[in-house]
């Protein structure tokens, strides 16, 4: 049916979206691992940095310190030790060659995620890319058996008579206003007229559809709105001007409505 036509290619494409679920994941995974990476390493970098520093001033200071009491001592003509002196000097300067080095090395790790970041997006650009060629087929292989869809539900409207009106808008209007009669199809209406059922039960404990007992020479009359349909639908039936009396159906002493005699008994008849 068009429903399950309609059904299966919906399912299916859910199906397919579910797939490309896993291809955005990747995406985001990715930006998330450039994210910690790039923090971590740049801040690694610094912190090392930093520390080299203030390692380049304590050695600065130091050597200073050592140079003052050097200075001093030889006022004082008293022996002076430079090996001290001479190897922290050369701690400074080896400390100081290696915060320039990092610091260099910084400068350009900086650069290259901001300047040149546009290299790490290719990754995520191809990921993207991708995602959207597999859209562009999923969309592309679902054209032509919507239209076939479409084509078939446009042909079940037509077999039924239906107006461009009701198409586009629906009936809500017409059910909830007019007559069913007035838009019904009449070969919707040809099994109207079996509502003529609900006669008399013949048997003694016999039992109607609706389930109740009854007894010999009584009857069930019909339910009126079955007989208000039918009277329509065949364009019979008692007129909305003639009453019980002139209802030839109340002629009949046999015809007469359930709970006449058990009254009769009642009243003591």
């Amino acid at each position: 049916s068009v429903v399950t036509s309609y059904h299966a290619l919906q399912a299916n494409c859910v199906e397919q979206l579910e797939n490309l679920v896993e291809c955005q994941e990747e995406m985001l995974e990715y930006v998330k691992h450039w994210d910690q990476v790039v923090t971590s390493r740049v801040c690694a970098e610094l912190r090392y940095v930093k520390k080299l520093q203030s390692a380049w001033l304590s050695y600065e200071m130091k050597v200073e310190s050592l140079k003052a009491s050097v200075a001093k001592k030889q006022t004082k003509n008293k022996p002076v030790d430079l090996s001290k002196v001479t190897r922290n000097e050369t701690k400074l300067r080896r400390t100081r060659k290696e915060y320039n080095n990092n610091v260099i090395r910084n400068t350009v790790l900086i650069e290259e995620i901001t300047l040149r970041g546009w290299k790490d997006l290719i990754p995520l650009i191809l990921k993207l890319l991708k995602y959207d060629v597999e859209v562009a087929k999923q969309n592309a292989s679902l054209v032509d058996p919507l239209k076939a869809l479409q084509d078939e539900i446009e042909s079940v409207c037509s077999r039924f008579d239906m107006s461009d009106d009701v198409i586009l808008n629906g009936r809500l209007q017409q059910l909830l206003e007019e007559d069913a009669i007035d838009f019904a199809r009449p070969e919707d209406m040809e099994d109207i007229g079996a509502i003529e059922a609900y006669t008399v039960c013949p048997t003694i404990g016999s039992v109607s559809s609706s389930g109740e007992d009854h007894q010999v020479g009584k009857t069930t009359p019909p339910p009126q709105d079955a007989v208000g349909a039918g009277a329509a639908a065949t364009g019979g039936g008692r007129s909305d001007a003639m009453t019980d009396d002139e209802d030839p159906l109340m002629d009949s002493p046999d015809k007469q409505p359930i709970g006449n005699e058990d009254e009769k008994k009642e009243n003591g008849e």
